[in-house]
């Protein structure tokens, strides 16, 4: 950057109007005059203009207000530059209106057309941003290397080493490096994050791939269960068809009984008419036979009336067979109802244990199948544990072999910066030293200019054969070095291809621990599932037991029924019941013998009374009397056979309840294993999706796996590219190649400035008491009493150290930046020198003048300003500082 132009207005002491400052004609400067007049001003204007800072208020939190001239509401400074061949012009404002303040920034390219580029950006930051990438450097850089300021002149020298190598760092433009390294730094998060979130899905993905080793044994396991349901559905299925068809036999009867009773009572109510009517002809043909028969007759009438007395008490003795069949049926069918009730109360107790039993067995089956899976994944994941120990150790067997090609790789590296080092170095030292060559060849004194006597010849010819020899030794040194250089980034290649196989297995065995951590956990866990399905299944075999005991119990209906007092009872009673009944057919067929007889000797009394009855009359009574006996024989055997039939029937009605309950009982149980049925198909299909979806759940994991691998060698190529351009890297090695340079820069200018009194020394490197060394950039200087630190020395000594850092700091970036950087301005600092100091001062800044298109020095100095050829001098006036330009012959 070199300074053409100033336009200022109501900057600090300078006033209302626009005043006009030109460089461009001049190279070397001196602005001059009374302290507070505002030479150091103009000097802030120009560093206002470009960064908005001016040293007197760089940390204030309102630094342009404090710039502002008293009484005044707006400030203005435009400059003119050069950088790199182009003509800028920046123009910075700022306006106060009220408690709220403006602030304008403009920034184009001028051309010789007249005509101008606008870089003005749509912010202020985005024009400063677009001023600085421009210049290449901050504001801080600047104030530390192009511009000594007023009573900083030690700023280079007070910072501590940490701060110059951040100075240093700056000043060279190793920005871009720590732009590169933060770059690196945010990939390295971007991997780290993608890796994290690979991991944990791979994790995740392992889980299932570790559940789904058991799922193909659960489907088998689910299948044996379905056919085992299966078949015991079908033999349900088939009970519960017979069990219905009987029901419907059962109901069919009850309705048949119904009518077959109708019947039975319409039978009784003809055989008590017919008794009737057999009574009534009986009474009718013995009064008309009384009257017919002699006297001879009564001992036959004797014998006919015993038996028609027998047969009278037959006959109420029959009169009893109703209600004593009908108390018989009552009792029949109590006691039939009783033990169908006490064995439907123990089929009811047998089935609801069997069921519960049927239950506990089917779960027992399941929780053996799943302790045996849980079993089988234990040892799989024990044998997966111990698989993954193995190969971690052998890991760490393999990764022995490596430890000694990581500390070849480490010395080599070592030595290969330390040689890279020195043959920069050397090569700088050979320029040099070509350059002292071409200066000696010269025929004429270098300083004054006129030709050598033949004795100065003679010296300049020794010297020239020490350069030269000094030049050949370098150069063997320099190709030694060049060839063990190669030598060594050919070892350093070979090295980092036999240590990728390392980083390999670093990858393999942070994957092996991380398997082996999740693995643990389902160990733990497949061990408490374990412990606590062994207790269920404990639990189900006491079940187990405990129903048996209780079916056996049950097993005998016998036992049962004796201990009913009412069903005992009620046999006692049936008992008695059909001994009466026993007695009462014993009457009947006693009866029918006596209706015989009472017939033969009716017979035998009609025959005689034949001729002296009406025997017509008579004989028709007794065909109807026979009539009605062989009908009341009829209905007796009718009665007998429909009182067996409705026996039979109520026999088959009597357990239509327990027929009722068994079917509702069985289409409960088929219904709940139809629930069951369709719970394991649903776990079935799902036990079968999961075991489909492996191969796809493999392929993401090992999918997950690459991911992880890929963002390992990202994060691995990253992090050496943060470590080469960090501050200990690149960095570093650039910057230790600039110190040769600098010590070099300073010690010339030094030791003319103390005719070689004085000399500086830079050390990149401190060794630690501990062992070691560490990165620095100490100073240290030496003199005729010996090496003491900076702050021992005077203020004229230490001026004329920190001039000479500083002058050979602004070279070093004037040279290397190329047209970028070539102003150098130095703000007072020259009261602390006697008369030889000042000499000193300006034959260096004689002799640095071609290195720099502008130099501008700031001092009050009578004797400093006497041997410059131009002046800016700065007076103070009412309304404000003027620049006055004076040249002197």
């Amino acid at each position: 950057m070199i300074p053409l132009v100033v336009n200022i207005k109501n900057f600090l002491s300078y006033g209302p109007e626009i005043q006009t400052i030109d460089f461009q004609p001049y190279s070397l400067i001196c602005l001059s005059g009374r302290n507070g007049h505002g030479k150091s001003a103009l000097l802030d204007a120009i560093t206002w203009a470009i960064w908005g800072h001016a040293r007197k208020i760089a940390t204030s939190t309102r630094p342009d207000q404090g710039l502002l001239r008293l009484g005044a509401s707006e400030m203005m400074v435009i400059l003119e530059f050069l950088c790199n061949g182009t003509h800028y012009k920046i123009r910075r404002e700022f306006v106060m209106s009220g408690t709220k303040s403006q602030t304008l920034l403009e920034f184009v390219i001028l051309k010789e057309d007249a005509n101008s580029v606008a870089l003005t950006g749509k912010t202020i930051k985005e024009t400063q941003n677009t001023i600085l990438s421009t210049l290449g450097l901050d504001y801080d850089a600047f104030i530390n290397s192009t511009f000594l300021r007023q009573g900083q002149s030690n700023e280079f020298s007070k910072k501590s080493p940490r701060e110059r190598k951040e100075l240093l760092s700056s000043i060279l433009g190793l920005n871009h490096y720590e732009q590169v390294r933060k770059l690196a730094l945010e990939r390295i998060r971007l991997a780290t994050t993608a890796r994290q979130q690979a991991q944990t899905y791979s994790g995740k993905t392992a889980q299932e791939l570790a559940q789904l080793t058991t799922a193909g044994q659960r489907v088998a396991a689910i299948e044996k269960t379905l056919q085992h349901l299966k078949h015991e559905l079908a033999e349900l299925t088939k009970h519960y068809k017979q069990s219905l068809a009987l029901w419907d036999n059962a109901k069919l009867a009850e309705q048949k009984i119904i009518q077959v009773q109708a019947r039975y009572n319409d039978l009784l109510s003809e055989q008590h008419n017919a008794r009737e009517q057999l009574t009534v002809l009986v009474n009718k043909w013995r009064a008309v036979h009384a009257h017919s028969l002699t006297t001879s007759r009564e001992s036959t009438n004797r014998a006919l009336e015993e038996l028609r007395s027998e047969l009278s008490a037959l006959e109420d003795t029959l009169r009893m067979q109703e209600p004593v069949q009908q108390d018989i049926l009552k009792a029949e069918h109590a006691l039939k109802g009783l033990h169908a009730r006490i064995e439907q109360e123990r089929n009811t107790l047998i089935q609801s244990h069997q069921h519960t039993l049927h239950a506990a067995h089917g779960r027992k089956i399941i929780l053996h199948e799943r302790i045996q899976e849980l079993q089988n994944e234990g040892i799989n994941l024990e044998n997966q544990q111990k698989l993954f120990v193995s190969n971690i150790e052998n890991i760490n067997t393999q990764y022995k072999v490596y430890e000694p090609l990581k500390n070849e790789y480490d010395s080599v590296y070592k030595h290969y910066t330390k040689r890279v080092l020195w043959y920069n170095r050397y090569l700088d030292r050979i320029a040099h030293t070509h350059q002292n060559a071409s200066n000696t060849l010269s025929e004429q004194c270098s300083w004054c200019e006129q030709d050598l006597n033949p004795d100065a010849s003679i010296i300049v010819y020794t010297k020239q054969s020490s350069i030269k020899r000094t030049v050949d030794r370098i150069n063997q040194t320099i190709v030694q070095l060049k060839t063990l250089i190669e030598e060594d980034k050919i070892r350093l290649c070979e090295l980092e291809k036999q240590l990728a196989g390392a980083h390999s297995l670093v990858q393999q065995r942070a994957q092996y621990e991380y398997s082996i951590q999740n693995h643990n956990q389902y160990i733990i866990e497949n061990h408490n599932t374990q412990k606590h399905i062994t207790g269920e299944y404990q639990e189900c075999l006491t079940t187990i037991a405990h129903l048996d005991q209780m079916i056996q119990s049950v097993a005998s209906i016998e036992s049962l029924l004796a201990q009913n007092q009412e069903y005992v009872q009620t046999k006692e009673r049936l008992k008695v019941l059909t001994d009466q009944y026993t007695h009462i057919q014993t009457a009947f067929t006693r009866s029918g013998h006596l209706i015989k007889q009472i017939a033969e000797f009716e017979k035998n009394m009609h025959q005689t009374m034949q001729e002296q009855v009406d025997t017509h009359t008579q004989h028709e009574r007794r065909s109807h009397i026979h009539m009605l006996c062989t009908r009341l024989k009829t209905l007796m055997h009718e009665l007998q056979k429909y009182t067996k039939a409705i026996q039979s029937l109520q026999a088959e009605v009597a357990n239509i309840q327990e027929l009722e309950q068994d079917s509702q009982e069985l289409a409960q149980v088929i219904e709940l294993i139809n629930t069951q049925k369709e719970a394991l198909m649903q776990e079935y299909g799902a036990a079968q999706a999961l075991y489909a979806k492996k191969e796809q759940i493999q392929k993401e994991h090992d999918d997950y796996l690459k991911q992880i691998a890929e963002q390992d060698s990202i994060i691995y190529q990253y992090t050496a590219i943060a470590h080469a351009t960090g501050r200990d890297g690149i960095q570093a090695l650039l910057i230790e190649e600039a110190i040769p340079e600098i010590e070099y820069e300073a010690n010339t200018l030094l030791g003319k400035l103390t005719d070689n009194q004085a000399h500086i020394t830079i050390e990149s490197l401190r060794d630690l008491k501990r062992g070691g060394t560490r990165e620095t950039l100490d100073i240290k200087i030496s003199d005729a009493l010996g090496i003491r630190p900076y702050d021992l020395f005077s203020g004229g000594e230490a001026f004329r150290i920190d001039f000479a850092l500083r002058v050979a700091i602004s070279k070093l970036v004037a040279r290397r930046a190329g047209t970028s950087l070539q102003t150098l301005i130095i703000d007072e600092g020259f009261g602390s020198q006697d008369e030889d100091g000042l000499n000193h001062i300006m034959d260096v800044l004689y002799k640095i003048k071609p290195e720099f298109a502008k130099i501008i020095i700031v001092s009050h100095l009578p004797s400093m300003k006497e041997q410059f050829p131009v002046h800016f001098v700065v007076e103070k006036r009412a309304n404000g500082s003027r620049v006055n330009v004076i040249e002197q012959d």
